[in-house]
């Protein structure tokens, strides 16, 4: 047994008892961590009932509802396990895949193994395949190939993926050793924990295969769905990210994904907020792009001239990109 799990968790009594089974049936989980955000429903019962039977199962209750990301750090601090692997409560797991990349990374080493992922809507054992773009860059990166080992700055072409937390299992000395973290804020919080794992890790593995199935909804209920201003934690976020850069001399390799990275997520966030938000936004957004210079401007433009003019836009003019409505 080798694999802790953590699973942040907020009102999810409908889902998180069957997802804890899920694990324990699992013979290499080693420690399921739930982490009780200051739920009102009856998830801290249901993952405690679980404890009561089966000793790897451990629960940690949050006096106050801090967020997903806070949540995340706050089980981390329990892992005790070889590698660590975040979840969403309501989310499935692919056991054999699971397993394999344990041990892969046994084997060949590395801070951190990537997998694929499906979603569902309703039943787990209804999916569909993940987002066009994301299945686009594993094609690019991997081709047919069904495992591969990237060092340094071979993987950036990953940078590109959804920044999702649970498409990861975690080696988990590494983790530590560069201090992944989760941003606390209520929406967005799962972006630096996802560029900070692909920068700083000395090598990674990839794995074409799928391991986790992520539930999706529609509706409101999760804040990945909400419209108003905490969309603004995205600012927060970004930067966070930015100060990765800070004295990076492989920066250059870095930013022109991170640029694309900014403009198309900032773009997908203005449409998602409310028109009277929209002024506000352009203003924070021109100023989250404050620091794109010359330097930065020449190492974008080399790989992506497009992507380098958008950037400037961004700064001086950034109701080109993002309209008023």
């Amino acid at each position: 047994m080798k694999l802790a799990v953590v699973i942040p968790a907020f009102n999810r009594a409908d889902t998180i008892g069957p997802l804890i089974e899920e694990l324990l049936n699992a013979s290499f989980v080693a420690e399921v961590v739930v982490v009780d955000d200051a739920s009102t429903d009856g998830t801290a019962d249901t993952a405690a009932a679980a404890a009561g039977r089966d000793p790897r199962v451990t629960v940690i209750r949050q006096s106050e509802n801090r967020g997903a990301g806070a949540a995340r750090n706050r089980g981390m601090l329990s892992v005790t396990a070889p590698y660590t692997l975040f979840l969403d409560a309501d989310d499935r797991i692919v056991a054999p895949t699971l397993e394999a990349a344990i041990g892969h990374l046994d084997q060949f080493g590395g801070d951190f193994l990537l997998f694929r992922y499906s979603v569902f809507t309703h039943s787990p054992d209804e999916t569909f395949a993940m987002g066009a773009g994301d299945a686009e860059i594993w094609t690019k990166e991997m081709g047919s190939r069904m495992l591969v080992g990237f060092e340094g700055t071979d993987g950036a072409g990953f940078l590109g993926l959804v920044n999702f937390p649970w498409n990861k299992i975690h080696r988990t000395t590494a983790a530590r050793r560069y201090g992944l973290r989760f941003s606390e804020t209520r929406v967005q919080n799962d972006v630096f924990a996802h560029w900070q794992s692909f920068m700083e890790a000395e090598r990674f593995l990839a794995f074409n295969q799928v391991g986790v199935r992520y539930r999706a909804s529609d509706g409101g209920e999760r804040l990945t769905n909400r419209k108003g201003r905490e969309r603004f934690d995205v600012f927060t976020a970004l930067d966070e990210v930015d100060r990765l850069f800070e004295g990076r001399p492989d920066r250059d390799a870095y930013y022109p994904a991170y640029s694309s990275f900014r403009v198309g997520f900032l773009g997908w966030v203005h449409k998602q907020i409310p028109d009277d938000l929209v002024p506000e936004f352009q203003a924070r957004a021109a100023a989250a792009f404050a620091a794109f210079d010359g330097d930065r401007f020449a190492a974008c433009r080399r790989v992506h001239p497009a992507m380098a003019n958008a950037c400037v836009h961004a700064r001086l003019a950034p109701t080109l990109l993002w309209p008023s409505r």
